[in-house]
């Protein structure tokens, strides 16, 4: 193992103890200086140094190598799941193909969510197996959307489109935050006005995504043709209507056609990385 990562493991086990870069000096026999050295990655301590700390914060060598490893393990999740670094055509072009299948499943239960959202949400009074529904619902939207949003992450990566990835990421973040404020708002609070806050804010936040995610996907049309154009004019007065509040109701409209654009134009985006693995020499 080399330094900076032994220091990192060093430094989370000292925590795991409660213990402060004092105590375990104090601990180990070593000085406070070298102790910090070594957690910032400033030094390659001895042998004999590492062993010394990890019998003071009670592990061993073997413990250490499997702090590594999980160290490593959700390195690797994250750089996966944000897409940094190489990846091959074939795990872009099979991230693409889980995405717009993924837009399918997001897109067919678009109606319900919006209908039962309206019937739960002007209801004064929700039974349990409803609210259930409901949570289970949304749970699945938020899974369908981030794998729907994460192909256009792809995409910009391929197509340098460097705005696309962030808002590509925005858009899965305000998911997030939408599923759970809805959530919320149907377990916890009871409160009609403090609904109403919520629903305009979030329809606020959602505009102004919308808009930026339009103006990204615009951009794209050079590479993936008209398409992309309208999708992304489609996405900007959608945003307006989200932003106004009281023409969230045309937005619903335009998020049908959006979202199906959308759907065809990461599915072209898989036709061309796969195109690009069959004339690949």
């Amino acid at each position: 193992m080399h330094q900076p990562e032994l220091g990192k493991i060093i430094l989370q086990l000292r925590k795991k103890l409660n213990l402060t870069q004092e105590e375990l000096a104090e601990k180990s026999k070593l000085g406070l200086r070298t102790i910090q050295r070594i957690e910032s990655g400033e030094v390659m301590p001895r042998n004999s140094t590492i062993d010394l700390l990890l019998k003071s914060l009670s592990e061993n060598r073997q413990s250490l190598k499997n702090y590594e490893l999980n160290n490593k393990s959700t390195q690797n999740r994250l750089a996966n799941f944000f897409l940094i670094g190489d990846f091959t055509n074939n795990t872009l072009s099979s991230i693409v193909q889980t995405a717009w299948i993924a837009g399918i499943a997001y897109f067919l239960v678009l109606i319900i969510e919006y209908g039962f959202e309206y019937l739960i949400f002007n209801e004064d009074k929700v039974e349990t197996v409803w609210k259930v529904f409901f949570i289970l619902l949304k749970l699945w939207i938020l899974l369908s959307f981030s794998l729907f949003m994460r192909g256009f992450t792809v995409l910009a990566k391929i197509f340098d489109n460097y705005l696309l990835r962030i808002c590509s990421y925005l858009m899965i973040g305000l998911m997030t935050g939408i599923v759970f404020s809805d959530i919320i708002k149907v377990v916890l609070i009871e409160n009609n006005e403090l609904k109403v806050v919520f629903t305009f804010s979030k329809s606020i936040m959602a505009g102004v995504t919308s808009l930026f995610f339009g103006i990204t996907l615009i951009r794209l049309q050079d590479s993936l043709g008209l398409l992309s154009k309208y999708a992304g004019i489609a996405e900007i007065v959608l945003g307006s209507c989200l932003i106004s509040v009281f023409l969230s109701p045309l937005a619903l409209i335009l998020l049908v056609p959006a979202t199906l654009m959308e759907i065809i134009i990461l599915y072209k985006g898989y036709e061309f990385i796969k195109s690009e693995l069959i004339t690949k020499p």
